[in-house]
């Protein structure tokens, strides 16, 4: 069984406050794959989500959702055994109360992060994938996981992603000079990644090539081998060192 909840359908439709959204999750076990957007976070801490004690959702296989979201459901001690990645969602989602939108604090994604270390040291480590579809403070998070180091950045612990997909929604210039630089030293905090996928990345982009960023990135990130964006072909690191567009199949 897939469930999907959309932007459209939440707020229009099914109105789901993050109670009502706790209670139907608990009560469909054969969900497999989940992705959430636009459901009510609550405004005030993540802890405000219920706990449920039966098992949840044990057949999941793939999460795609906002990060207080995904702490919940990784909090929760259910093993699953065929659970393979999780995307974890940047976005401004609706308060209880209608004035505006509740914001994002970026220190949501360090929490979910922590959840999912913690439970893949008992079911194993998923790859994990970013969906950013905000600008703001994400030069700021990006920089201090980079200052935190691979000593402490939580980052380091996430040893099931070797394809590091990053999802920019058209809307986060991710190839922004200065933001490139961030984004490859962070990059290089994941220890198993050697692709790294730019998905819905807006133009311009500050370099010439596809394989002038690869080389550039393996300057920050040297453990990179392949580089996909948009649509366009895998660059990867050719026998000497220096970049290559792989074959059309």
């Amino acid at each position: 069984m897939n469930f999907k909840v959309s932007p459209r359908i939440v707020l229009t439709t099914l109105s789901f406050s993050s109670s009502a959204f706790v209670k139907f999750i608990s009560r469909h076990p054969a969900i497999e794959h989940l992705t959430l957007r636009g459901v009510e976070v609550p405004t005030e801490t993540a802890i405000g989500l219920e706990e449920v004690g039966e098992p949840l959702l044990p057949k999941l296989v793939f999460l795609h959702a906002h990060p207080v979201y995904v702490k919940w459901i990784f909090d929760n001690q259910t093993e699953r055994p065929n659970f393979k990645e999780v995307v974890l969602l940047t976005e401004e989602c609706p308060p209880k109360h209608p004035q505006g939108f509740a914001g994002f604090d970026h220190s949501w994604l360090d929490d979910a992060l922590e959840s999912i270390h913690l439970a893949s040291l008992r079911c194993g480590s998923p790859t994990v994938g970013f969906h950013f579809t905000l600008n703001e403070n994400l030069n700021s998070w990006f920089q201090f996981h980079v200052d935190s180091g691979p000593q402490a950045s939580v980052l380091t612990r996430m040893t099931g992603t070797r394809t590091l997909r990053v999802n920019c929604a058209y809307i986060v210039s991710i190839l922004e000079k200065t933001r490139f630089q961030d984004l490859g030293r962070w990059v290089a905090l994941f220890p198993s990644a050697r692709e790294l996928e730019l998905v819905d990345i807006p133009r311009p982009f500050i370099f010439d090539s596809h394989s002038q960023i690869l080389d550039e990135l393996r300057g920050l990130a040297p453990q990179i081998k392949a580089l996909k964006i948009n649509d366009g072909p895998t660059v990867v690191v050719g026998p000497h060192g220096s970049s290559m567009v792989t074959p059309d199949v």
